[in-house]
């Protein structure tokens, strides 16, 4: 049941026009991995994972990135 329920909810924030960045938070162990990798393969031709606990580094890949700018965009 609460599988259905969260894939749901994926599938509509999917279908949002002006949808934000999903950010998927939670306890250790209960499937949030999967479930977000299940709803990308189901939905998506492609996509990127980055973890931010398995790969130290991955935070750099934001560093380059003007954010004022991009903000500033938003408004």
């Amino acid at each position: 049941m609460l599988k259905r329920e969260i894939s749901e909810k994926l599938k509509l924030w999917r279908t949002q026009k002006n949808k934000k960045a999903l950010c998927i938070i939670g306890a250790r162990q209960i499937g949030k991995t999967t479930i977000i990798r299940e709803f990308a393969k189901q939905e998506y031709e492609n996509f990127i994972e980055i973890n931010f606990i398995l790969d130290k580094g991955a935070e750099k890949i934001f560093l380059k990135i003007n954010w004022m700018q991009i903000l500033l965009l938003r408004t």
